[in-house]
C-alpha cells in the first residue's frame, strides 16, 4: 500500500507542477487553489454555500468552493499555493480563499503541515497560458498565412496537391506497445488515407466521427519520420511538407508507464482525470485524451478541467474538437 500511495503522490506531484491552462474566464475566479483527496464517507461540496453536491472522488477546489464533512468524512487538503496541506475531519465545513482552506464551522480542519514532496513551484504562473487553448476566434473563415492558421498547424506548413480540405498532425508525438494510437482530423468519410512512416506507406479507409483513429505495430525503439496523406480516390488532395517525429517506446519503458497506471489504480480507483494527467506527464497525448474524454463523461460537472482536454485537441491538431470544447467550456463557464 505505501508503494501504491508513493505512486500516487509521484502523480500528484506533476499534477500540480505540470503546465496546466485555463481560460481568461477561468482566472477571474483564479486558478486552482487546492486539491482534495482521498475522499471517504460523507463529503460534499458547493459553490455558493447553499446548494450541495456528494464528492465520492479527487477534486479540484477554487476559491469560494466550500467542503463540508459529515460524521464520517474525510479527507486531504493539497494546497497549490504553499505547498501545504491540511487533514479534513468529520462534522467541519470549510471554504477555499485565495490562500487556503478557512474553516467555518467544526474542528477538522488540521493546522497546515507541509505536503509531501516537493508538490509546487510556480504553477500560478503557467495558467497564463489559457486564452491561447479556450479563446474561441469570432472568425471562420482563415487566411494561409494568418496567426490563427500558423497556430493551427495551416498555411505554410503544408503543400496542397489538389483542392480540397487539409488536415494536420502533431509535430511530435510519443506511443508504444500499450499505447499504439495515431490520431487525426477526419474531414469526411468519403476521404482515405495514406499513413508513411519512415518511408513505409499504408492506406487507411475512411471513417465516421470528427477524428481518424489507427493503430501501429512493428516499430523499433526510437525515432521515426510519420506523415499522413489525404486521399480522395486516387487523387492527393493534401499533402504535408514536412514530417512529424513519433517517439515510440521501448518495452522497458511501456510496462513501467503501465506499473505507474496500475499503482495509481490502486491508489485512486478509477480516477480517470489523475491517470490522464499521468500520461500527458509522459507524452502520451491520445491516451491522455481519451482519459481525459472519458472523465468529462462521467462527470460532465467538471468544467473547469474540461482546458485540459482542450489542450489535448490542441497538441494533437484537432481543430475541431478544440474549438467546440473551448466553446463549451466558456459557456458553461458564463452561466456556472
Amino acid at each position: 500500500m505505501k508503494r501504491n500511495w508513493l505512486g500516487f503522490i509521484g502523480v500528484l506531484a506533476f499534477f500540480l507542477m505540470s503546465g496546466v491552462v485555463l481560460a481568461s474566464a477561468a482566472l477571474a475566479d483564479g486558478a486552482p487553489v487546492m486539491m482534495l483527496i482521498q475522499v471517504k464517507g460523507d463529503v460534499q461540496f458547493s459553490k455558493n454555500g447553499s446548494e450541495w453536491k456528494k464528492l465520492d472522488r479527487n477534486k479540484l477546489l477554487f476559491a469560494g468552493v466550500q467542503v463540508k464533512t459529515g460524521a464520517d468524512g474525510s479527507g486531504l487538503l493539497i494546497n497549490q499555493v504553499d505547498g501545504t496541506q491540511n487533514t479534513l475531519g468529520g462534522d467541519t465545513v470549510v471554504k477555499v480563499t485565495d490562500k487556503g482552506a478557512e474553516a467555518l464551522s467544526g474542528s477538522g480542519l488540521s493546522a497546515p503541515g507541509k505536503a509531501d514532496g516537493t508538490l509546487l513551484s510556480g504553477v500560478n504562473n503557467r495558467f497564463t497560458q489559457a486564452q491561447r487553448y479556450t479563446t474561441v476566434r469570432r472568425s471562420v473563415k482563415k487566411d494561409a498565412g494568418s496567426e490563427e492558421a500558423k497556430e493551427d498547424g495551416e498555411g505554410k506548413e503544408g503543400e496542397t496537391k489538389g483542392k480540397g480540405p487539409k488536415i494536420h498532425t502533431a509535430k511530435e508525438l510519443t506511443a508504444g506497445p500499450s499505447f499504439s494510437e495515431l490520431v487525426w482530423e477526419n474531414p469526411g468519410p468519403e476521404y482515405s488515407y495514406e499513413l508513411v512512416i519512415d518511408g513505409q506507406s499504408q492506406t487507411i479507409a475512411g471513417s465516421q466521427g470528427p477524428m481518424v483513429r489507427h493503430r501501429v505495430s512493428g516499430l523499433s525503439a526510437g525515432s521515426h519520420n510519420y506523415l499522413v496523406i489525404l486521399k480522395k480516390g486516387d487523387a492527393v488532395v493534401f499533402k504535408p511538407r514536412k514530417p512529424g517525429t513519433l517517439h515510440w517506446l521501448d518495452d522497458a519503458r511501456d510496462q513501467a508507464i503501465q506499473a505507474e497506471l496500475k499503482s495509481l489504480e490502486s491508489a485512486a480507483p478509477g480516477d480517470q482525470f489523475l491517470a490522464g494527467s499521468l500520461l500527458e506527464s509522459k507524452q502520451l497525448i491520445v491516451a491522455a485524451m481519451d482519459r481525459y474524454q472519458k472523465h468529462l463523461e462521467q462527470h460532465p460537472d467538471d468544467n473547469e478541467l474540461r482546458p485540459f482536454l482542450v489542450k489535448t485537441y490542441h497538441d494533437l491538431k484537432l481543430m475541431a474538437l478544440k474549438k467546440a470544447a473551448a466553446a463549451e467550456y466558456l459557456q458553461k463557464m458564463e452561466v456556472k
